[in-house]
């Protein structure tokens, strides 16, 4: 049986208790992280990601292009909704 390596990254979300528009400028805010976490799994293929390509995971993508050719990669929201840092 053959199995695919993948590579797996879990992110807690993250809950702004203060400062929400500071942050948006650059300024200070509190924030919590929460769960349940958002996942991240990339596995060997042909460059597949779900990302708009303006969103900053689409042009961290893209300035690494030439690595990320050869994985595809599965955005795992546990809220279904894309809030809570996602």
């Amino acid at each position: 049986m053959s199995r695919k390596a993948q590579v797996s990254f879990k992110i807690p979300g993250k809950t702004f208790l203060s400062g929400e528009y500071l942050a948006l400028s650059g300024g200070p805010s509190l924030v919590a992280v929460t769960y349940p976490t958002f996942e991240i799994q990339f596995t060997p293929g042909s460059g597949i990601h779900p990302y708009h390509a303006e969103s900053p995971a689409g042009r961290f993508i893209k300035k690494h292009s030439q690595f990320f050719a050869l994985w595809d990669s599965t955005f795992i929201d546990p809220y279904g909704s894309g809030g809570f840092g996602a």
